[in-house]
């Protein structure tokens, strides 16, 4: 009676593993992007996809923190820096960083989350470990367009450095022109 009860279990076992190999076949041979898991498995990805995560959004106010203020100076750029960063405190004491406080959110705007940080050095409009800042248009030119600038101008200067080298490397076959114009 013993071997009758192994064949039977080692059978139930037999029929388990054939179904699981083939449900994962079958998963396989299903049409559409598929997805590794960690046992070597791939599985369908298709009814997932499309799904969004269900937590909060501050994509828009991270990107354009202008947007969550009563009345943002023209001109002026606001930045999300994290506060305890030795850059953004010397930033603030020599005034290129100027916080934003709580009175100048616009409370009605629902993209508007965040946290009203008071220290003892003042009250700061926080997003996790970011504090938001403003930066008048003498710093914004400084730091920001210079740079920007000075790649253009460089870009510009490098027209007819191309324009030879097309006309060398094709033996006058082909003639560049390679154009930077202002905004």
């Amino acid at each position: 009676m013993a071997t009758a009860t192994k064949v039977t279990k080692a059978s139930a076992e037999g029929e388990a593993v054939q179904k699981a190999l083939l449900e994962q076949h079958t998963a396989n041979m299903t049409p559409g992007p598929k997805v590794p898991m960690p046992n070597g498995a791939r599985v369908s990805a298709t009814p997932y996809i499309g799904m969004r995560y269900q937590g909060m959004d501050a994509t828009h106010m991270l990107g354009d923190p202008a947007s969550i203020l009563k009345d943002p100076r023209p001109g002026w750029k606001y930045v999300w820096k994290k506060r305890t960063d030795r850059q953004t405190m010397a930033w603030e004491r020599s005034g290129i960083l100027v916080p934003i406080t709580p009175e100048e959110v616009d409370e009605s705007n629902p993209m508007a989350e965040y946290v009203a940080d008071v220290t003892a050095t003042g009250t700061y409009v926080t997003w996790e470990s970011l504090s938001l800042f403003a930066m008048s248009p003498k710093w914004v030119k400084k730091i920001y367009q210079a740079n920007e600038d000075w790649a253009i101008s460089r870009l510009a200067a490098q027209s007819a450095q191309i324009k030879g080298d097309i006309e060398q490397q094709t033996e006058g076959a082909y003639t560049g022109k390679f154009e930077v114009k202002a905004r």
